[in-house]
């Protein structure tokens, strides 16, 4: 439970596999009696988004609630890292490489 709550998600490593364990925790919390509903799931997740990248947790905080899923937000977030991604020039693994070595700025909101 300790790990679903309190898992910072890292933008130096791919986002789906770790939104994927996200969701698996959510999962066995929930066959346990101890679930989330989809949309504290999502907010869980916009929770965990690093600082680098508060831009986009901001517009997620700021959708329109009646509309807001885990899936939603999941497709966001994806769709954020492929853009930053093709922006970089690179490939994925070359991104995520760079991403992994360079040391945390305290203003990287340029990075989205």
């Amino acid at each position: 439970m300790e790990s679903f709550f309190q898992s910072p998600l890292s933008d130096a490593e791919p986002m789906e596999p770790q939104l994927n364990k996200l969701v698996e925790a959510s999962c066995n919390l929930d066959s346990i009696g101890c679930g989330v509903n989809d949309k504290t799931l999502a907010y869980i997740i916009i929770m965990a988004l690093p600082d680098a990248l508060s831009m986009l947790k901001s517009i997620l905080f700021n959708k329109d609630d009646t509309t807001i899923t885990s899936e939603v937000v999941i497709s966001q977030i994806l769709v954020n890292e492929e853009r930053r991604v093709h922006a970089s020039g690179g490939t994925t693994t070359a991104y995520f490489a760079k991403a992994g070595k360079k040391p945390r700025q305290g203003n990287d909101w340029n990075r989205e």
